[in-house]
């Protein structure tokens, strides 16, 4: 008789066992592979998340005041078409509603605001009590506006609101809280000195012509809140100077002349001006 290990159930239970064995090392080699291949995945998710989150902070940076920690002007050209393309819709809904009681505000308005005589303090006090008098009406532009409005450090002493949703009657509120902030607040040059500071401000709504949203660009809009801002500068400081086109002035009669001929536009009556000025102040709108 052949010995036990001759036998042919010997070598089948072999055979089998070694299967098995070759069975059991493929599973746990494809374990292996998937715990590595979930493992580099995940590395790789995270590595993504990282890269994303590094390039938002690198975008966000790009697009804000280091000083001020406010947006800067790169942002606003680019939040600029949404806001305009809302009001936009907003203007048409209004016309269609025209005849009701339900017309919503839908108005932008355009703020620039100028510190008086910033200069003067670098001059006296050093850039470093310059530097924190900007960074205090970064904070009073941020309490004086809402949660769905821009504020912009244009450049310089210079900043840009963009107030959104806002009724033509009502343009003249938020140009007279942030005059009346800026003249009640004492600014913290540190060791402890302070001084105080008007604020002169500028201000135009878009779209311009309500009836033609898309006759003057935002741009040229801001250029018009830019000069009343100097217009309420050289009428006296801490005041605020605002134009609007006159109901039923056409705006073919008024957009060629915005740029030069400001003069005669509010003489002809073509052009409104709300002011802070006292009454009888002469404006003067030439550079």
């Amino acid at each position: 008789l052949p010995s036990w290990w001759q036998t042919w159930w010997f070598r089948a239970l072999a055979l089998l066992t070694v299967a098995v064995l070759l069975l059991l090392v493929d599973r746990r080699r494809a374990q292996v592979v998937r715990r590595r291949t979930a493992l580099l995945e995940q590395l790789v998710a995270t590595r993504t998340q990282d890269l994303e989150a590094a390039n938002q902070a690198l975008k966000d940076l790009s697009l804000t005041d280091t000083l001020t920690r406010l947006h800067n002007r790169r942002y606003l050209l680019e939040v600029m078409p949404e806001y305009v393309a809302m009001a936009e819709r907003g203007s048409s809904v209004n016309a269609l509603l025209q005849s009701t009681r339900l017309t919503p505000c839908s108005d932008l308005t355009l703020i620039m605001v100028d510190i008086d005589k910033f200069k003067s303090i670098n001059d006296t006090h050093g850039h470093a009590a310059g530097d924190a008098v900007l960074q205090q009406v970064a904070q009073i532009l941020r309490e004086c506006t809402r949660e769905s409005d821009t504020v912009v450090r244009w450049g310089g002493e210079e900043f840009a609101v963009i107030a959104r949703q806002v009724c033509r009657a009502e343009l003249t509120h938020l140009p007279e809280r942030i005059r009346a902030r800026f003249a009640a607040h004492e600014f913290d040059l540190g060791n402890g000195q302070t001084l105080k500071r008007s604020c002169s401000l500028g201000f135009a709504p878009y779209p311009f012509f309500a009836a033609a949203p898309q006759h003057i660009g935002w741009e040229q809009v801001l250029g018009l809140a830019d000069q009343c801002l100097y217009a309420a500068k050289r009428g006296g400081r801490n005041a605020w100077v605002g134009l609007l086109p006159s109901e039923g002035a056409a705006p073919e009669s008024v957009s060629d002349r915005l740029a030069g001929d400001l003069d005669g536009l509010v003489s002809e009556g073509l052009l409104e001006v709300h002011t802070s000025l006292p009454q009888g102040s002469t404006l003067s709108w030439q550079v």
